[in-house]
Formats: structure tokens, C-alpha cells, sequence
């Protein structure tokens, strides 16, 4: 099944944004040791040819050169191989994932999403991991080998709270409770199973890339679950942002 059919059975509108497989660094050593190769290789046959020391020596080098471009050369191609249909394509209300076992197709109105990003400081890399439910109710794992995962993350959690927002707001009003992982969220208070605060308590609550921390007047912080573990968190962020700013409150902070 192509993209735009899987896109279009499943009711996911217009195409927005196409992001392809990241090259890995295999491959881009090959292409590094090509060039080199194909500097050397004449070099060889002419140092072959010439029989002189300096030549056999020059002749030999380019010969290990040109013996590792068709090695990391065959890596090369074995990963391009694998990895040429590896596409994501975000539509209005959802996404294809194009992967090597097929096509995986998730509606934003009915999908979760959970996400981990990690930076390391040291060596300046930043790793992102998101967890999304795809129409079948199977968890799908995208990963940094898409290209720019700093856009299409934040644009897949954007396109689910735009479209799970109207539901979860009409059942705050009816009076409903929504949960996000273990915590939940009411008309008058906030809570888990292990405690619940009104609003009106309630100083401020922070996302950080690790952990939600809940700040409550007059009271150490209410210990928050680990951000990976709430579902939709910019759902979450914007539900409790308004819910604070109606009784008053600071409001959300990501960190």
C-alpha cells in the first residue's frame, strides 16, 4: 500500500510534512574513504607499474585504501538497501511511517504519545525517542535516524493536542476527570493516586525534560511523575495551563 493511500483510507487529510532516514555514519565514512580511494588508485597502478621503493610503498597503501572502500562501500550499500523506503510523512490528522516490516499509520485523535530527549553535554548530542500508538493499538518507536526530529517531534504532540483538545475539554466541563498516566486532572483539583490538591493550592506546575514537578502553596513539592510517562504531555501542558489560569495560578513552566 503507498503512502497516500494508507493516508487516505485512514482519514488523515492533507499532506503537511515528509522527513527521510538519517545517513548513518557508516555510510558517510564510505563516502569519505571513496574519495580517498579514488585519489590513491591510480597512484597503485602507477607504483605497480614503476617497481621502485617509494613507489611499491605508495602502491601498497592505496591498495589497503581502495580494499577498505569496497568493504565499508558494500556496508554502505547493504544499509542504503535497508534503509531507502524509510520515510515519516505527517498529514493534518495523523502520520505514515514508512519502516522496513511496511507501513504504520497513526490518527492523532486516537493516539498517545510519549516521549524521552535526552542531550549529553559532553558530546554535544541529543537523542530523541518517541513512543506513539499506532490504529491498530500498537506502540511504534520513532527514534533521531529521521532527519529533524526537533521539528516533526514537537509538530506530531502539537497535531494531538489540536485535535484531542476539543473532547478533553468538554469532559472537564461535564464534570469528567481526564487522566495522563498517573496523573489526572478535574474542574477543582489535580491529582494521582497517591494525592490530589485543588487548584486554588496549586503555586505552579513544572515540565522538565525528566521529571513534572508540582509546586503547592505553603507545601514542599508534590513528587510528579517522569515525564516520559505522561501521555500527550503538551496536551497535558495546555489542559493544566488553563485550568491554573482559571483559578488564578501561575500557570505551566517547561524547563
Amino acid at each position: 500500500m503507498q503512502i497516500g493511500e494508507a493516508a487516505e483510507r485512514a482519514g488523515l487529510g492533507t499532506h503537511r510534512a515528509g522527513y527521510l532516514s538519517r545517513r548513518s555514519n557508516s555510510e558517510k565514512g564510505a563516502i569519505r574513504t571513496g574519495v580517498i580511494a579514488a585519489v590513491l588508485t591510480p597512484l597503485a597502478v602507477i607504483g605497480y607499474a614503476a617497481k621502485t621503493g617509494w613507489a611499491d610503498f605508495v602502491a601498497m597503501g592505496a591498495t589497503v585504501f581502495a580494499a577498505l572502500f569496497v568493504l565499508t562501500g558494500l556496508g554502505s550499500l547493504r544499509y542504503r538497501g535497508r534503509n531507502r523506503a524509510v520515510r515519516l510523512d505527517l498529514f493534518e490528522s495523523g502520520f505514515v511511517a514508512t519502516r522496513g516490516e511496511g507501513l504504520r499509520v497513526v490518527r492523532y485523535a486516537n493516539t498517545a504519545v510519549r516521549q524521552r530527549i535526552v542531550h549529553y553535554v559532553r558530546t554535544n548530542e541529543t537523542y530523541y525517542r518517541y513512543w506513539v500508538t499506532d490504529i491498530n493499538g500498537a506502540t511504534l518507536l520513532l527514534r533521531e535516524n529521521f532527519v529533524d526530529p526537533q521539528q516533526w517531534g514537537p509538530a506530531i504532540q502539537v497535531g494531538v493536542t489540536d485535535v484531542q483538545w476539543p473532547d478533553v475539554w468538554a469532559d472537564l466541563e461535564s464534570g469528567r476527570r481526564v487522566e495522563f498516566g498517573s496523573l489526572w486532572l478535574s474542574n477543582t483539583e489535580i491529582g494521582s493516586d497517591r494525592y490530589s490538591e485543588p487548584w486554588a493550592e496549586i503555586k505552579q506546575i513544572k515540565i522538565a525534560p525528566n521529571r513534572i514537578r508540582i509546586d503547592v502553596e505553603g507545601k514542599p513539592g508534590l513528587p510528579g511523575p517522569a515525564t516520559e510517562t505522561v501521555p500527550n504531555v503538551y496536551l497535558f501542558r495546555a489542559v493544566a495551563d488553563r485550568l491554573c489560569s482559571i483559578h488564578g495560578r501561575a500557570g505551566v513552566v517547561t524547563q
